[in-house]
């Protein structure tokens, strides 16, 4: 996980997370892995980036 200005680290099964509102952040794998994320259905996915994997809020699935 990174979060915007603190060091990285490796969660591990069963870890919980919580970004604050507002903190930047990416999750990423070197292998397959399964996340929960709970979000408001307005959270843009990228934030106000708009980059290839964009998706407006009206074509993200549910």
């Amino acid at each position: 996980m990174e979060i915007e200005n603190q060091p990285s680290f490796t969660m591990k099964k069963g870890d919980l997370f919580v970004v604050p509102k507002g903190v930047n952040h990416r999750v990423s794998s070197s292998e397959d892995c399964l996340i929960m994320l709970n979000e408001t259905k307005s959270t843009k996915h990228t934030g106000d980036l708009i980059t290839p994997i964009t998706k407006s809020i009206d074509n993200q699935k549910y």
